[in-house]
């Protein structure tokens, strides 16, 4: 199997969150063209409270016009770690920071177009400890047990793809 090398790369849009990229790659068969969006990354966080709930996030989401229940999660700003976004988005988006933060995973949200790397953190022992929210985020917050989720997760109540994919890799982290 042969990587796949750019020839040329053309940048087509940059905006304050994405760019989109337009490359001609040469490939085993010959040259060819791939349209990527560069993403700078997130972190998302489980926050698993003293009572064994999960704190979760509904808040609207433009592109789906819709509502969606997810994790806590951001976008890891300029010469921030993912570990302190994860922490800054905690505090942001449930009002609550946690003494111990610990990295459980990772993965791509969608390689075939995009080269956005979520980090997973598990957040424990949790203490009121608010930022001020975002201007343009109207977050309400839920406590669900985890096993209730993954009821909702089946049932399509819960869709955000990376709050399932986190979720996924807690139940496994307990398994073991």
């Amino acid at each position: 199997m042969d990587i796949e090398n750019t020839i040329k790369s053309e940048l087509i849009y940059s905006g304050q969150l994405l760019e989109l990229r337009r490359d001609i790659i040469s490939t085993t068969s010959g040259k060819s063209f791939r349209e990527v969006i560069r993403h700078p990354g997130a972190s998302v966080i489980i926050p698993y409270t003293s009572n064994n709930k999960i704190i979760f996030v509904k808040q609207f989401r433009y592109a789906i016009s819709n509502f969606l229940i997810e994790l806590p999660a951001g976008l890891i700003e300029k010469n921030e770690s993912h570990k302190d976004t994860a922490q800054r988005e905690l505090r942001e988006e449930t009002g609550y920071s946690a003494k111990k933060l610990s990295n459980i995973g990772k993965f791509w949200t969608a390689p075939g177009f995009c080269d956005e790397l979520i980090h997973v953190y598990l957040a424990e022992d949790l203490s009121y400890d608010p930022l001020p929210s975002d201007l343009d985020e109207d977050i309400e917050t839920i406590e669900i047990e985890l096993n209730q989720a993954n009821e909702e997760i089946i049932a399509g109540k819960i869709t955000d793809s990376k709050t399932i994919s986190a979720l996924n890799m807690f139940s496994l982290l307990l398994k073991n």
